[in-house]
């Protein structure tokens, strides 16, 4: 399967980049070497016995561009050789690739998109440390003939190579999306999915989902609107499971700077096989609030702050996540241009999901600030701090269940071996020099 994703990939690299690149009006081809040090306090990423290690990696890259009247095309990769201070045996070739072509015609519009990445980096500490190997790619056409009708249909495939004891999975999705307008100023919107997964130990799931948004504009500055969605769970031998979600949006720009949108509804989980008695029981826990908030404001010329916070039902069949889980998470983005050559940015938030019926919770923080300077035109310089951080939570009603098995001495050794919280502290510096 992969030998045919990647060959399959590259020939749509060859087909769609490489080989219109004769014909392009515009052609840039900008190659350079790429060189980073990287210190991290907490390596391996436990919550105990934290190991410090220094990372040098050094290699070259390289960014094509090519553009006509209807279409745009651009490519970037890069191969970096990585030299570890102390875990040498750890030493790997990061190396990854990105492509992505437009076409724009009179009524449709069509992209498509390819990646491939091998690195020993994670960006969260709930996956598993080691080399992983993430591929994909997909299309998307979009259709709209007139302001009355729109419809635009993808598909997309993922494959997630990860350490041990992570699970390998294969993704595929498919979309369709048809929008209406029904006046000048309401609109109808409708959109279809269905994805698959599969796992390295034989695992399968199947999501299929659909939804209804129906938006009326009250003023140029605001619109309201109702939004349905229905999806279907079919894991293998398992229990199928439903969610259905009502929801009201409201949307609205105080100014031509600052935009803020808001939703507000409820989510009913469903399991299979259950009787009315069981749902009865159930409802409090089954039942979440649907709810999302979220602003964008470009307080200056220079500085643009945007934040968003959601509580709702989500569901994640990756080699980090596998099934339906309550989640709530708080983003925060900030972004201060000094000058042309010089900017700083701000990426920080906060997840924290739980089983419908689960008893641990966990909660994945993560926060990165960078400077970017370019003091010449072959020269870009970065300078990062990231934090990372895994934190795990147990109800009231687990604790008392470990303590009667265990002991409270057993519970202790438990909770220090389990569930203390895992932090990891890096401190990265960039340079690029572009030929």
């Amino acid at each position: 399967m992969t030998r045919v994703f990647l060959g399959g990939g590259i020939w749509c690299l060859i087909f769609f980049v490489v080989v219109p690149c004769a014909w392009a009006v515009r052609l840039d081809l900008e190659p350079g070497l790429f060189t980073s040090y990287e210190h991290t306090d907490n390596y391996f990423g436990t919550a105990h016995d934290e190991k410090s290690e220094n990372i040098f990696e050094i290699g070259p890259r390289i960014d094509l561009s090519a553009l006509w009247p209807q279409a745009e095309c651009f490519l970037s990769g890069h191969a970096a050789q990585s030299q570890h201070n102390r875990y040498s045996s750890d030493d790997s070739m990061e190396a990854g690739l990105d492509a992505r072509a437009f076409f724009e015609g009179r009524y449709q519009g069509l992209s498509i998109n390819y990646a491939w990445l091998q690195s020993r980096s994670r960006d969260t500490l709930e996956r598993a440390w080691g080399m992983s190997r993430d591929i994909s790619g997909g299309f998307d056409w979009s259709f709209a003939h007139s302001e009355r009708f729109a419809m635009d249909l993808g598909y997309a495939m993922a494959e997630e190579y990860v350490p041990y004891p992570d699970e390998d999975v294969s993704s595929r999705f498919g979309s369709l999306g048809l929008s209406f307008g029904l006046t000048r100023t309401t609109d109808l919107g409708t959109n279809f999915s269905y994805d698959t997964y599969r796992y390295d130990g034989g695992r399968a799931v199947s999501v299929s989902s659909a939804g209804l948004d129906l938006n009326h504009a009250l003023t140029t500055r605001t619109s309201l609107g109702l939004a349905l969605g229905y999806e279907h769970h079919r894991p293998q031998r398992q229990a199928n499971e439903d969610i259905y979600t009502t929801s009201l949006l409201f949307e609205h720009m105080t100014d031509p700077y600052t935009s803020l949108y808001a939703r507000a509804g409820v989510s009913w989980l469903r399991i299979e096989g259950r009787t009315d008695e069981d749902h009865r029981i159930h409802t409090r826990t089954d039942d979440t609030v649907d709810a999302s908030l979220g602003m964008r404001r470009e307080m200056s010329d220079a500085l643009t702050m945007s934040m968003n916070c959601a509580q709702g039902y989500s569901h994640e069949y990756t080699s980090l996540q596998t099934g339906i889980t309550k989640t709530r998470s708080a983003d925060l983005l900030l972004e201060y241009m000094f000058n042309r050559d010089l900017r700083w940015s701000l990426d920080a938030g906060v997840t924290q999901r739980t089983p419908p019926h689960g008893q641990l919770e966990t909660t994945d923080i993560h926060s990165r600030m960078d400077m970017h300077w370019r003091p010449c035109e072959h020269i870009n310089v970065g300078l990062s701090y990231e934090y990372l951080g895994y934190l795990y939570g147990i109800s009231d009603t687990l604790k008392n269940e470990l303590r009667a098995s265990m002991g409270d001495q057993g519970f202790y050794q438990y909770r220090y071996s389990t569930l203390d919280p895992e932090e990891e502290n890096r401190y990265i510096l960039t340079i690029e020099v572009i030929f």
